[in-house]
């Protein structure tokens, strides 16, 4: 993707969360802000049909609880994946100290377990994107990382765009990255 699509998508972004606010947002765009954010991600990912490619910065999921929102996560990309939905996931391989970021391992680690393409991505390279493409139909754009805090604490602005023509285009994008 050129850096002019992608300045366009980050202009989009921009558009409908203003527009979102005044209740004005163009067809097929929806701004999902907070919990609410997780709750519509969490039922397109269930509702996937034939795809779901997700590129993240940052994937925090606490295996060890019985009970986590970004395993839920996680857990619904394989429950997709095995009822025969292609999925893929790049997660960032983020830093400290020479050190690659243990949760983000830890979330890729379990996705290809139970035999989800997952990955992370070139250490030389920042992937700081948060897009998930469903369905080449839905395209999700946003701040949120899949972390507990970004899920149930901050403030987070994500749009959802339902538009076939810029997901598959946003596809592409992420493939290419993938």
């Amino acid at each position: 993707m050129s850096f002019f699509r992608l300045t366009a998508l980050t202009g989009l972004l921009l558009m409908a969360i203003l527009l979102s606010a005044a209740d004005k947002a163009p067809a097929g765009l929806t701004l999902h802000a907070d919990r609410e954010l997780y709750d519509q991600l969490l039922e397109d990912i269930h509702q996937a049909q034939t795809s779901i490619h997700a590129v993240v910065y940052l994937v925090t999921p606490d295996l060890k609880r019985r009970k986590d929102i970004v395993r839920d996560l996680l857990d619904a990309l394989i429950q997709a994946k095995k009822r025969g939905v292609e999925v893929t996931f790049l997660v960032d391989q983020k830093r400290r100290g020479g050190k690659t970021y243990s949760d983000s391992a830890t979330a890729v680690t379990y996705l290809k377990k139970h035999g989800v393409p997952a990955r992370m991505d070139d250490p030389n390279i920042t992937t700081h994107s948060k897009c998930v493409v469903i369905d080449e139909k839905i395209a999700w754009l946003g701040s949120a990382n899949w972390t507990y805090s970004a899920f149930a604490r901050n403030h987070e602005a994500t749009v959802r765009i339902a538009d076939p023509s810029l997901a598959r285009e946003l596809q592409r994008y992420l493939v290419n990255l993938e």
